[in-house]
């Protein structure tokens, strides 16, 4: 629990800059310019900061089996296993998007692709494969839980194609 409140109070602070601009980019537009206000655009941005994190935290409690390394993170990582055919399954899943995914590399032990938010990435290790995704844009701010979403649908789809 304590990590998880650790995480929540470290991601709410990378919101809150955003959430001041904003907050200040409102007063400005209401009442114009005034050196005075900074104030109420402090707490404007501390309300706003405060949704978006209580959001993310909503959807990342809605998953089932989330570790606490994996909470409020748009970094993951999974051990697929060893088997000779994830990296060939792997391309078939890429080739299958509906938007087609820019791969930047591609050898017997490693892709890395990039899809609209996030780079996908498949490396053979000593005890199999792993598949990890990452943000592109804003790693270290929460992504309302995208990423695992993606990571957990992909390795799913390669388990399915392991056993056909």
């Amino acid at each position: 629990m304590k990590q998880k409140l650790g995480r929540i109070i470290k991601k709410w602070c990378y919101h809150l800059p955003f959430g001041w601009i904003m907050g200040m980019a409102v007063f400005y537009l209401i009442w114009g310019w005034d050196p005075g206000i900074w104030f109420f655009g402090l707490i404007i941005g501390l309300f706003i900061s405060s949704i978006v994190i209580l959001i993310n935290v909503n959807d990342y409690n809605s998953i089932k089996g989330l570790g606490v390394e994996d909470f409020m993170n748009s970094n993951h990582k999974l051990n697929i296993g060893d088997n000779n055919e994830i990296l060939n399954d792997f391309k078939q899943i890429l080739d299958m998007q509906f938007v087609q995914p820019e791969v930047f590399v591609l050898d017997e032990h490693h892709i890395r692709a990039k899809l609209p938010d996030s780079f996908v990435d498949l490396r053979k290790s000593e005890n199999g494969y792993i598949l990890s995704v990452q943000r592109n844009n804003f790693p270290f701010l929460p992504d309302r839980a995208k990423n695992y979403k993606l990571l957990t649908q992909v390795a799913e789809n390669l388990v399915q194609l392991d056993y056909k």
